[in-house]
């Protein structure tokens, strides 16, 4: 069923309706993250470094309030922040953008030239050989073979 999330301050939309059991559910408290709390995180605008998990996790880990600064004894690794964008600062040198799957997944074949690596055919997903098996499967179950 679709629901409507609310604000807790129209708490005159609630006088009216009398309730909003019926559509609005408080899931608990609002944490004020600021990447300025972070020593480690840079200042700069970076719309994407802002948005990105990562980034967010590194800010609810160090969490301790909003008066101060990051935790000292945060468990989550700080070079994860850098895996998809730039916002670790500079003095730390963890390159931006540093995950990526070794050569995109691709191979040098004897030619010289990158490819998709070749794979057997067992180990290629068939969609009418999975079929297969499930009826096969079904019927030794059904006739008891």
């Amino acid at each position: 069923m679709p629901r409507i999330i609310f604000n807790e301050s129209l708490q005159r939309f609630d006088d009216i309706t009398e309730t909003l059991d019926w559509v609005y559910t408080h899931v608990g408290a609002e944490l004020k993250l600021d990447v300025r709390s972070s020593p480690y995180l840079k200042y700069r605008f970076n719309v994407l470094g802002f948005h990105m998990l990562e980034t967010y996790l590194h800010l609810v880990d160090g969490f301790h309030s909003t008066a101060s600064t990051i935790r000292s004894d945060a468990k989550r690794d700080i070079v994860l922040v850098n895996k998809a964008c730039d916002m670790l600062v500079d003095e730390l040198r963890i390159p931006h953008s540093w995950y990526q799957e070794a050569n995109k997944g691709l191979v040098c074949n004897a030619h010289g030239r990158w490819v998709k690596p070749k794979r057997d055919p067992e180990d290629i997903p068939s969609p009418t050989s999975e079929e297969h098996d499930h009826v096969l499967g079904m019927m030794q179950e059904n006739y008891g073979e």
